[in-house]
């Protein structure tokens, strides 16, 4: 029920348990404010938000413009419907995004409920009351939509109607006209209407890689001023979505429609209006892949090799009117939102050495037995390797669980598999059309062979090794094997081609291309610029900075390490401004990173109470947007008095922050609401081995200096002491009772200093962090 003491927020909370069983999949969230319907969503606010993934003014009749039709498996919005005058306009813009099967959730302040606009009480930027049925009628005559459930809530601090309307079907899938001018309904009446004077028509049934290998082709078309009209199946469509050299496409939907012995007429009916029809359908099978039963399955060996022993895409581009066109590479094209998902996949595991490993094909050869012995010993030898497994449903048993495997088979669809590819590090596994995907970038790439040849498949790919077994007898077979009959090796564990192929080799394949990645990361390393600073504003703060300062370069001599005045403010940014209650020396950090990211790769900060004890590795790897240490007061939480950054925009979302009206006293809020999102890498860098800030205090009575010259406590290598404890501790920063006389005499070296022989002070150990 709603009162005036009733705290604004969460709207979404409130209603998460009813719906959140509908929330699969890939998904929108219209309204983010204080938090999304769930994580996975990708989140919308009008302004900028750090819990949203992007700035989007619905408002427009095209607000969702950005989106193709038909994109998501839900979308919902919270409290914001009845602030748009053009309530209808606005819900089909949004039920336009929605996919056939998929739900548009409402979840809207009622009339009833709820203040009516213009009264006391009401959101101001409310100018609609309106009930469910309101917008249920809007969207029913539609006609394709159906009603899932509706509800009103007056309950405990609920003022709102909930809706939930699916989309039994797509009245068109045409994507917005905003991304590029291509038609994916794929609804067509025969004889077709002619869009353009100059028309070719391609064709190809088939699988899913077989399907790219058109798309030079494509190319080639387009460049020869065609329209160009694709007639393929649904999921070959997938495929090729986003192609700019498909202006239509003509949807074989199901091969039941048309029998086979029609398929010849059909095409011939289709191509009619047509200057230019290429139809590659069994461009390949049939003659350079024996089909399985057929009279040529039966050639010899020798016979077959012969004849079928031919690069498939050299072939595809001679039956589409280019023989010439040798050795070309197919391509793949995703939306700006597809390639945004994957590089925030990406950068979750940057520091990572990425295997994304495809487990079976269409076939009983297209299954290596041994992938989960060679994924367990690369995984207990390296720890920054990680194995992305992926596939359908049924390649769900051939599936480990390992703490450095995630298992995405029947997860991830086609085209965000594919897309990985292109972001991976390596890509492993039998012929399947994953590895045709890869085809289309330089990633690195393994294949197991089984019944084609290296010429067949990839003799133009780049980065590629083709594994194959020597010793198999029927190996190249050049065979469409549709049956489980082929001989099988001697574990009886899959057929002898694939048994064959001996883990040890592809393991060591697998290493060969993980130590050339593991050599760019440090070369990439070497090359970057870096820089560190403090900030000092009185006499004890000075003093303090001058210990970091030199136990800083004593330990990296080649890194300036800057020590800035706040009262110089206006000399180092340019201008002084003025935050509503934070001190200085916090107001001025994040502008101070921003300013020396214009100059340098990337930005160590160390609070002026803090002394280095040993290098600074996990912060100079440079993996990372943001990286922080963690705080003794909270597990979880980020201490920014020890951190580093590499992005200038993390660093300036962060000033904008710590001036807004009514910002609170301390940076380190907000330092950790934007090093938690989604759209910031962020790398915490205290390991299990290390210690980087005053989490380790505790133990300070129990350092000692070992025999590599190193500091340790708990059975951790301490690399930052930080005394902390806020600007109410001054006094005590000087403290170093809790140290033994060895470490006193350390860290008087580090600093270049006697302060740790000359001063006692407090037993800091017995601090404790509000």
């Amino acid at each position: 029920m709603w009162t005036k003491e009733l705290p604004d927020g969460y709207e979404s909370r409130k209603c998460r348990h009813r719906i959140a069983s509908l929330c699969r999949g890939v998904g929108l969230d219209l309204n983010v404010r204080d938090e999304k319907i769930v994580p996975s969503a990708v989140g919308i606010c009008k302004v900028r938000n750090p819990r949203a993934d992007m700035v989007l003014d619905v408002s427009a009749n095209d607000g969702l413009g950005l989106f193709s039709d038909n994109q998501f498996d839900y979308v919902f919005d919270s409290h914001q419907l009845g602030d748009f005058s053009c309530t209808e306009a606005i819900l089909k813009e949004w039920w336009r995004v929605v996919k056939p099967g998929g739900f548009l959730i409402l979840y809207e302040q009622d009339k009833d409920y709820y203040p009516l606009v213009d009264t006391p009480g009401s959101d101001p930027l409310r100018r609609k009351d309106l009930y469910w049925e309101d917008a249920w009628n809007i969207l029913d005559a539609i006609g394709n939509a159906e009603l899932f459930s509706s509800s009103r809530h007056n309950e405990s601090n609920e003022y709102s109607w909930q809706l939930v309307i699916r989309k039994s079907f797509a009245v068109s899938t045409k994507p917005s006209e905003a991304l590029r001018n291509i038609d994916l309904s794929g609804r067509e009446c025969l004889p077709r209407t002619k869009k353009t004077e100059k028309e070719a028509l391609v064709i190809r049934y088939g699988a899913l890689g077989d399907t790219i290998w058109v798309t030079p082709a494509l190319l080639q078309l387009k460049k020869e001023g065609y329209h160009v009209v694709m007639n393929v199946t649904a999921k070959g469509a997938e495929v090729l979505k986003n192609n700019p050299n498909i202006d239509e496409f003509i949807i074989h939907s199901d091969h039941r429609f048309i029998p086979y012995e029609e398929l010849e007429e059909y095409w011939h009916g289709m191509g009619r209006s047509f200057e230019k029809v290429i139809n590659l359908t069994k461009s390949c099978e049939g003659h350079l892949i024996k089909v399985e039963g057929s009279r040529e399955a039966n050639w010899s060996k020798k016979m077959r090799h012969a004849e079928c022993n031919y690069n498939f895409q050299d072939r595809v581009m001679e039956l589409a009117g280019y023989p010439d066109a040798k050795g070309c590479l197919p391509e793949l094209y995703f939306s700006d939102i597809e390639e945004a998902l994957a590089k925030n996949f990406v950068n979750a595991h940057k520091d990572k050495f990425v295997i994304l490993w495809s487990l079976s094909g269409s076939g009983f050869h297209k299954t290596w037995p041994w992938s989960e012995y060679v994924a367990g010993e690369l995984c207990n030898q390296f720890g920054d390797i990680e194995i992305i497994t992926v596939g359908d449903d049924d390649c769900k048993i051939l599936e480990w669980k390992q703490p450095h495997t995630i298992n995405k088979c029947g997860v991830y669809t086609v085209r965000q598999s594919f897309l990985l590819t292109k972001y991976a590090d390596l890509v492993i596994g039998p012929d399947t059309g994953l590895i045709n995907a890869a085809s289309c970038f330089d990633t690195p790439k393994i294949v197991m062979l089984s019944t084609n040849t290296e010429e067949n498949l990839c003799k133009y790919w780049k980065n590629t090794t083709a594994l194959y077994n020597e010793d198999c007898e029927c190996y190249p077979c050049h065979k469409l094997i549709y049956s489980n009959d082929c001989p099988k090796g001697r574990f009886n564990a899959a057929p002898k081609c694939m048994e064959g192929i001996e883990p040890k080799i592809v393991l060591d394949a697998i290493l060969d291309d993980y130590k050339l990645w593991k050599d760019k990361q440090l070369n990439d390393r070497n090359k970057q610029k870096w820089c560190a600073f403090t900030i000092a504003d009185d006499e004890l703060t000075h003093r303090l900075a001058d210990r970091v300062k030199e136990s800083f370069k004593l330990y990296h001599p080649a890194i300036p390490f800057f020590k800035y005045d706040t009262r110089d403010e206006e000399s180092l940014l340019g201008e002084v401004r003025e935050s509503t209650s934070a001190c200085k020396a916090f107001e001025i950090r994040p502008r101070l990173m921003s300013k020396l990211l214009e100059e340098y790769d990337g930005v160590i900060y160390l609070d002026a109470d803090t002394v280095v004890c040993d290098t600074l590795d996990e912060f100079l790897e440079g993996d990372f947007d943001v990286a922080g240490s963690l705080n003794i007061g909270n597990e979880s939480y980020l201490n920014a008095g020890v951190s580093a950054c590499m992005s200038k925009d993390f660093c300036d979302e962060w000033t904008h922050l710590m001036y807004q009206p009514g910002a609170g006293k301390s940076n380190q809020v907000y330092f950790n609401q934007l090093a938690n999102a989604q759209r910031y890498n962020l790398k915490i860098v205290d390991a299990n081995d290390v210690y980087y800030n005053e989490r380790s205090r505790k133990y300070w009575k129990k350092l000692k200096t070992c025999s590599d010259g190193r500091l340790r406590t708990h059975g951790r290598i301490v690399r930052v002491l930080h005394w902390a404890g806020g600007i109410d501790r001054m006094e005590d920063k000087l403290s170093s009772a809790d140290f033994s006389d060895e470490v006193r005499e350390f860290l008087n070296k580090v600093t270049r200093t006697t302060d740790f022989t000359d001063i006692k002070g407090v037993e800091v150990s017995s601090w404790t962090l509000a």
